[in-house]
């Protein structure tokens, strides 16, 4: 984990079978360039979540990264950011999380009050009783200048089986801009309710 530092690049590593109740996997907190490259990590846990946490940092690089294989009961976030500026993300896999606990919502790829450009991404293989398996929101005045761009980015075979607090699993809601979704494929997904809502105004291409 990193606190107030900057240009940091962090490449070539493989984290498996690590457990905190207390700690993320990896973590970035008022960062600034930052370079994440070429990790695999595999059935370990961190404070709910699998893989990366950003927080209140700018100028974030994650690329050739795979997340995933495991089962737990709790929260299983891939990669969360929250209050984050100019984050680029491309060319990660997250695949094969599931949890049976009907009170975890976090899984898959959860981005809060971030400026997120996503690119050449999976997700994949994801199961949950009430949960987000993609989740964009950007809701905040103080945010209003970011927002979401994803291209090329596969959704595909994962399972809600009874959402509650979770309307539907892929959710996407930018408030103050059109958000960018070009090339993407979202497949053979299940919810008993809606499997993806867009609450934003959106620039949707092939």
């Amino acid at each position: 984990g990193a606190w107030y530092a900057s240009n940091i690049e962090i490449s070539g590593m493989k984290l498996m079978n690590g457990r905190s109740i207390y700690t993320y996997g990896l973590s970035f907190l008022y960062c600034t360039n930052i370079v994440v490259s070429n990790i695999e990590c595999y059935n370990s846990l961190g404070s709910n979540s699998v893989g990366i946490t950003l927080g209140y940092s700018n100028g974030m690089q994650i690329e050739n990264v795979i997340l995933g294989n495991i089962e737990y009961q709790h929260d299983l976030s891939a990669i969360f950011t929250f209050e984050c500026n100019n984050v680029y993300i491309s060319n990660v896999i997250v695949d094969n999380l599931t949890t049976s606990d009907s009170e975890s919502t976090f899984l898959g790829l959860i981005f809060y009050d971030s400026d997120i450009h996503l690119r050449n991404s999976i997700v994949s293989n994801i199961s949950a009783v009430d949960a987000w398996v993609f989740l964009y929101q950007n809701i905040y005045e103080p945010f209003a200048a970011y927002n979401l761009d994803m291209s090329n980015v596969l959704i595909i075979n994962n399972s809600v089986s009874t959402p509650s607090w979770v309307t539907s699993p892929i959710y996407i809601q930018n408030r103050y801009q059109p958000v960018q979704i070009n090339n993407c494929t979202i497949a053979n997904n299940s919810s008993p309710g809606f499997v993806c809502r867009i609450l934003a105004g959106a620039d949707l291409r092939n």
